[in-house]
């Protein structure tokens, strides 16, 4: 299973349409400029402009970053088959995705987006069967096709998963499965929790990649929830600017995608190398650079505040401005756990307030609960946006 390089992915980008007016003339692939969203998404723009750029291709939207919904990567076809069946047998190798799993599959496949298409594709290249029911089914019918066809797994973004598991144990019900498999974003304990007492099982699995780089690394059952497995042969990997834990940005090179490079592409995510050897290489996920936020001028990292919605199912951020004080407005709105009452929301409240409050920021805040699907979602993904930010 052998890759180009990367100083061979850096030849195919300097020629490419997709890289044009970019300096790509270093000679030492260190010192080659990064890519990064704002700018690609430039760059695809001008790429898009010429049709004839577009035949064989597999359009991958980019739904995570909340932007309009016809951001997409475009993949060649071939180069991502081959991505994924190189990438199939890991899956089931490490138990993923056993070949015998009948999976309910709510990953979304609206506008555009693949996600449930990815793992369907997946499953059948493994063996297994994938019931593709889509993340906008209703609760009641993914819980009665999950029984009609013996489901004993169920795959998902977090927070489609919570909304089911709630359903779940509100009406009293149970489904149980052999494993879970959360993917796209993080799962928080209180989500591991629920979804425990709804699915019967503590079996958890995930997948990591993005739409610019495919679908690369995953976590077996036996993981840390934030590690990683992948091999060095698909992809170069370097951590950036590491902190004294090792601590640093990542950065991409797909060496399988070469109709259209992915050079030293900056994925977002902060990670820190566990184990690295030509054929499996580990990382660990930190968190994502952009989840930050400023409140009356004091700068805020989402990882640092997270602690604080540790029982909640899930939560998100609401920023705006209040037009009779000027100041700015903390709406959190939370997915509550059970037994929720008024003395558990002021404790929170006073928690917020207390971290919050202790670099001096002047604020309005108000605590909000509500369900899981009333959070607001990226309209091609559907996993819930974490920070929404309504000041201009």
């Amino acid at each position: 299973m052998e890759g180009v390089t990367p100083e061979q992915i850096l030849s195919l980008a300097r020629v490419h349409p997709l890289y044009a007016g970019r300096d790509l003339s270093a000679t030492k692939f260190e010192d080659v400029p990064l890519l990064d969203k704002q700018t690609l998404d430039a760059a695809l723009q001008t790429f898009y402009t010429n049709p004839a750029n577009l035949h064989g291709l597999y359009l991958s939207p980019s739904g995570g970053s909340g932007t309009r919904s016809y951001l997409c990567f475009p993949v060649d076809t071939e180069d991502n088959h081959e991505q994924r069946r190189r990438f199939a047998p890991m899956l089931a190798e490490a138990g993923v995705i056993p070949p015998d799993a009948i999976a309910l599959n709510l990953f979304a496949g609206r506008m555009m987006y693949r996600s449930m298409e990815i793992f369907t594709d997946y499953c059948e290249q493994i063996g297994a069967t994938s019931l593709p029911l889509e993340s906008t089914a209703t609760d009641a019918v993914a819980v009665e096709v999950a029984r009609a066809f013996h489901a004993d797994m169920i795959m998902g973004e977090p927070g489609r998963l919570a909304q089911l598991a709630r359903h779940l144990v509100d009406t009293n019900q149970r489904l149980p499965l052999k494993r879970i498999l959360a993917a796209g974003e993080a799962v928080r304990p209180a989500q591991r929790k629920l979804f425990t007492e709804a699915f019967q099982t503590d079996v958890f699995v995930s997948a990591y990649g993005s739409a610019e780089t495919g679908v690369w690394a995953y976590r077996g059952a036996n993981d840390a929830p934030d590690v990683f497995h992948y091999d060095p042969r698909m992809l170069h990997i370097e951590i950036l600017n590491p902190d004294a834990d090792g601590v640093g940005d990542m950065v991409v090179t797909n060496l399988i995608r070469r109709r259209i490079p992915v050079l030293r592409y900056r994925m977002g995510d902060r990670v820190r190398w566990i184990a690295k050897s030509e054929t499996r290489a580990t990382f660990q996920f930190v968190g994502r650079e952009s989840n930050s936020f400023t409140l009356d001028g004091s700068y805020f990292n989402l990882p640092a505040v997270a602690p604080v919605f540790e029982e909640m199912t899930d939560y998100q951020l609401h920023l705006s401005s209040d037009a009779e004080s000027l100041r700015d407005r903390l709406e959190i709105r939370v997915v509550p756990p059970a037994n929720w009452d008024a003395t558990r929301q002021q404790a929170l409240e006073s928690r917020v307030h207390e971290l919050l409050g202790a670099t001096g920021a002047d604020f309005l805040l108000h605590i909000r609960p509500m369900r899981s699907e009333d959070l607001e979602r990226s309209p091609t993904s559907r996993k819930i946006r974490r920070i929404v930010d309504t000041r201009g």
